[in-house]
């Protein structure tokens, strides 16, 4: 949240990503993404409390970034697709790239493989983000990741903003694509593990 929010950079966003999977793999399983967590539930790797659990600790922590972007630049931070892209495009966009994401995260470290490294996890995940912003970024914005939507929404509107018109695009789409990356990998390659 920190990353996007202050530089806008692919290689930074990624690269925060990386550090913080390489912090908290290990304790946490690093989710940090609500689409996440939500394939991890549907695979049964986690319960429904666990789920709940996850999904609040990520609203609250991008809520906490998003208000730390406030308090160093005097600006709200806030979830919005670029002008000229269509909403098939933001859609679309968020939810394809939603699933490589979340089918990454599975295929590294939530689903069977025996060999989870945590420093390979991290590197894997920050250089697939950083793709996917790159490729993503001026037709969705390239967040991919509900939890950011939702809590710059809560910050934007508590200062009377209207960024929440914006939360089903980066909500439904990423939670869409997670879906989509659990039957892929339930049926294409969790076998093959």
């Amino acid at each position: 949240m920190l990353a996007y929010g202050i530089s806008g950079d692919a290689l930074a966003i990624g690269f925060m990503l990386s550090a913080l999977i390489y912090i908290g793999a290990v304790t946490s399983g690093a989710h940090y993404n609500p689409a996440i967590s939500f394939g991890a539930f549907l695979l049964k790797r986690i319960s429904g409390v666990e789920f709940l659990v996850y999904v609040l600790a990520q609203i609250i922590g991008a809520f906490l970034a998003a208000s730390t972007i406030l308090m160093f630049s005097g600006a709200v931070f806030y979830v919005e697709p670029p002008i000229g892209s269509t909403f098939y495009q933001q859609v679309g966009v968020e939810a394809l790239f939603s699933i490589i994401l979340v089918l990454v995260a599975f295929v590294a470290w939530i689903g069977k493989s025996a060999n989870k490294i945590p420093s390979a996890y991290a590197v894997i995940m920050g250089f697939a983000l950083i793709a996917l912003v790159t490729i993503g970024q001026g037709l969705s914005g390239a967040f991919f990741n509900p939890a950011i939507s939702i809590s710059t929404s809560i910050l934007d509107f508590s200062l009377q903003g209207s960024s929440y018109v914006f939360v089903p695009i980066y909500t439904i789409a990423p939670l869409f694509g997670a879906s989509l990356a659990v039957l892929i990998y339930k049926y294409l390659i969790e076998e093959a593990e």
